[in-house]
């Protein structure tokens, strides 16, 4: 495996097993969550990860943490193979991995000071002797997220959302890991605290030199910090490649239509521009249409595509290196466009609106590089407790800071040869 790769994931397969009521009937089927990934995460890099909710990115991140038991396929962590290891020698190689979850209040124990949070993987991985030590480091930690040492005290329901998942962030980076799956962290956050977090991680990632895969439904989000970006769809990656190219010229039917779907900020370019609807329903993970598995919704089936599973392979006139194929659909809610990664009052340009470009106006508690309100001279208002970020880390710049490593744009589609 090449020096630059960090993460690798080979025919990944996590199944859910449908078990029926019934007496002594057992399991009658498998919910195909993931089904067959295929990727590399490199080191240094951010990828993010986009789809429709219920398309396995979660999932997929579990997996490669090995919080959830892949069904079949091989993951590889810095040329180990991690779904070989036994428990014993997973917890010291877990030291290097991290998750930073959806829900900052679900994910900490409410009974437990955030400080005790955060000190927790100190304690697991043994890496500060003493509490006097311990302390230290918590206080370090908090920090540099942002907060004030002096909260460490507090307990989670007396911090906003913004500040607990600072807390979230700050836990993970107490194991001093190499590779974060940063899953759907701004997702629950308001719009205002969105670029606030992302930059904040993207200041983390040259400061620490992290590695990233960064899922989320908000494809406007995703392309603000990502240098590659995956697309999932009903259990498959469909397209993989840099993020400029797969925004701008996507290969893709889905990833068309989850770019249509994204707001532009400004109004004429709004109404001129075309808007790709999927219909139908998408097909249920537990029983997927034969052949491309996006045929079902796709305007632009033919003869090949109920026949053929699409595998990725290299497109685009540049040479650029990506991955673009038509393999699962996530699943969405009845009533929901496919067209759209969004959950159902979520902004498609939640970094990118008007006033929440790369330094957003911030929420009360957290200071930062934040958008100053209509007649708001200097710095916004802090609440008691909050540090500043550092200035002049902008959303929007932080693809064009990670590594300018080649990247193939790949397709798995029919539309560019039949294959599989």
């Amino acid at each position: 495996m090449s020096d630059d790769i960090l993460v690798t994931a080979a025919g990944v397969e996590v199944h859910f097993p449908i078990r029926s009521t019934a007496p002594f009937r057992g399991v009658t089927g498998h919910v195909r969550a993931v089904d067959g990934v295929d990727l590399q995460v490199r080191r240094g890099e951010t990828l993010g990860l986009v789809g429709e909710s219920g398309c396995g990115k979660s999932t997929l991140g579990n997996a490669l943490l090995r919080l959830v038991e892949p069904t079949a396929g091989r993951i590889e962590f810095d040329g180990v193979d991690v779904t070989a290891l036994p428990a014993s020698q997973l917890r010291s190689l877990r030291r290097r991995m991290a998750m930073i979850f959806q829900d900052p209040f679900a994910s900490l124990d409410p009974r437990r000071t955030v400080g005790d949070s955060i000190g927790e993987p100190l304690l697991i991985h043994r890496l500060r002797r003493g509490r006097a030590a311990q302390a230290a480091r918590v206080g370090e930690l908090m920090e540099v997220v942002g907060l004030d040492p002096d909260l460490r005290g507090r307990y989670p329901h007396e911090f906003s959302g913004g500040q607990r998942q600072r807390v979230g962030i700050a836990r993970a980076l107490a194991g001093e890991p190499e590779f974060i799956v940063c899953d759907e962290p701004i997702a629950s956050l308001d719009v205002s605290v969105q670029a606030q977090v992302v930059n904040l991680l993207v200041r983390l990632q040259r400061e620490f030199g992290l590695t990233y895969l960064f899922v989320s439904h908000d494809l406007a989000a995703v392309r603000q910090i990502a240098d590659r970006i995956a697309v999932m769809y009903l259990g498959r990656v469909v397209e993989v490649g840099p993020a400029t190219s797969l925004v701008s010229t996507p290969e893709h039917p889905y990833t068309e239509a989850l770019v249509s779907a994204v707001p532009v900020p400004v109004p004429e370019r709004e109404r001129e521009r075309r808007r790709i609807v999927l219909h139908g329903d998408v097909p249920s993970p537990a029983d997927p249409p034969s052949g491309c598995r996006f045929r079902t919704r796709c305007p632009k089936v033919f003869e090949p595509c109920p026949h053929h599973d699409p595998v990725l392979q290299s497109v685009g006139a540049t040479g650029a290196t990506g991955a673009t194929g038509v393999n699962g659909a996530s699943a969405e809610e009845p009533g929901v466009s496919g067209a759209s990664a969004e959950e159902p009052g979520v902004s498609g340009a939640s970094a990118e609106e008007p006033g929440v470009s790369g330094a957003s106006a911030e929420e009360p508690g957290v200071s930062g590089a934040s958008a100053e309100e209509p007649g708001v001279s200097g710095a916004s208002a802090e609440e008691p407790g909050v540090s500043a970020e550092e200035p002049g880390v902008s959303a929007e710049g932080a693809a064009d800071d990670g590594q300018h490593l080649p990247a193939q744009h790949l397709a798995a589609c029919h539309l560019h040869g039949v294959t599989g």
